[in-house]
């Protein structure tokens, strides 16, 4: 599981970067966008297998934290996109709020995963130690 922790750390940095750079030198606000969901689509994939592997890690309560805050911008966005469909429009100023939350919501999903990374290699040491 260390490694799996790993090379989820290494490929999110290296998407992150890769399409900051590609935006910064085509001077492009598209890649932008395309980052946002390759990055984004990343990172779902991640907490999903994680989800699944409950078990062969320790999770911290960030977490959790982050899994839920996942949950209700999606319950936001559904019903805001709902209620589009009745002229409220009201799912404008979702979209302008996923513009900016995203990148935090990514540096948060790598904080956490760097934390479950140093627990892990805290007890394989602990193993050691005996």
């Amino acid at each position: 599981m260390k490694k799996l922790k790993l090379a989820d750390m290494l490929i999110g940095t290296l998407l992150i970067l890769i399409c900051t750079i590609m935006g910064l030198v085509k001077r492009n606000g598209q890649y932008i966008f395309t980052a946002y969901f390759i990055v984004g689509g990343w990172q779902l994939i991640s907490m999903i297998a994680h989800l699944f592997l409950k078990k062969k890690y320790i999770r911290i309560p960030s977490r959790k934290t982050y899994e839920v805050i996942l949950l209700i911008l999606l319950a936001t966005g559904l019903l805001c996109f709902g209620l589009a469909y009745l002229d409220i429009p009201i799912f404008w100023y979702y979209l302008y709020l996923m513009l900016f939350l995203p990148p935090l919501l990514a540096i948060f999903y790598h904080f956490i995963c760097y934390k479950e990374y140093q627990l892990l290699a805290k007890k394989e040491l602990i193993h050691l130690k005996n």
